[in-house]
């Protein structure tokens, strides 16, 4: 008998559990607080123009695009130009090996569409309360598979094509451009126990004027975000073999307890059972 060999697949993209999915229109004086949390979130602009805060970058993004923020990238949204924008968002943990470079991509009409279909076929499929995806409707799993499916391969098809696929440049503005100062001296210096004393004298600017700017970006104070920008990197150290004592003590922090109890309330697990995989 002739002996077949397989080509095994792995998947570069899959979506394993979804968290939100919900659709709705704001007021033109809207203003969502910034946040971070460690799933994808995409949001499709249907009509209206929002702004899009996104780790250092601000991000005017009007109608006809997809907004893909990745697991712990900092992201807030508000309403711009006195628009009533209508979005629809949808939030989901996923496997990946592959690189999303960029945040804002243009859709054509029928990629639209298909996400709309794909909202719709998860929307009528689950039981979402509160805009959460709490779980699945008796009978309905084959239509939420196939609207799952849709998605990853919507995604794969922008994330494969986005270097020929016009996208939202940054904002240029003046208080846009010191905002990414900021957050480039925050990157630069995780591993230090800063003040915003300190950053506002690397940025040539009162602390006063940092705390206004960053507050307008990002609808939080400096040092929270600071700590979420460490949990960030300790993430990252954590994945690369470092213990959590060594991890704590890169990251600045003075008590290893205090690191664990913060990483725990952000991520939902420990520091030793995320290393683990537990």
């Amino acid at each position: 008998m002739k002996k077949w060999i397989p080509c095994n697949l792995t998947k570069s993209f899959e979506i394993k559990a979804l968290y939100t999915a919900f659709a709705i229109t704001f007021d033109n004086q809207f203003s969502f607080a910034g946040e971070t949390h460690n799933f994808y979130e995409v949001i499709c602009v249907l009509d209206g123009k929002i702004g899009i805060a996104s780790d250092m970058n601000v991000y005017s993004v009007s109608g006809g695009r997809l907004v893909i923020h990745k697991p712990m990238e900092f992201h807030r949204i508000w309403s711009e130009e006195q628009t009533t924008p209508s979005i629809i968002i949808i939030s989901f943990d996923a496997h990946t090996s592959i690189e999303i470079a960029g945040t804002v991509f243009e859709l054509s009409e029928d990629e639209i569409r298909e996400f709309c279909g794909i909202y719709r076929g998860i929307s009528e499929s689950c039981e979402i309360i509160m805009r959460r995806v709490t779980s699945v409707l008796p009978g309905c799993l084959p239509r939420l598979q196939l609207a799952v499916n849709n998605l990853e391969n919507l995604l794969l098809g922008i994330i494969a094509g986005s270097r020929n696929r016009p996208s939202a440049e940054s904002s240029s503005s003046a208080c846009a451009v010191k905002y990414r100062e900021i957050m480039k001296f925050l990157s630069d210096n995780v591993h230090a126990r800063l003040t915003i004393e300190d950053v506002a004298r690397a940025c040539g600017m009162s602390t006063s004027g940092v705390k206004q700017i960053f507050r307008r970006y990002t609808g939080q104070g400096i040092m929270r975000y600071f700590r979420d920008l460490k949990l960030k990197s300790a993430i990252t150290l954590l994945n690369s073999g470092c213990s959590v004592k060594e991890t704590a003590l890169r990251l600045g922090f003075a008590d290893q307890n205090y690191f664990s109890t913060y990483f725990k309330r952000m991520t939902g697990k420990s520091p030793r059972a995320y290393i683990s995989g537990n």
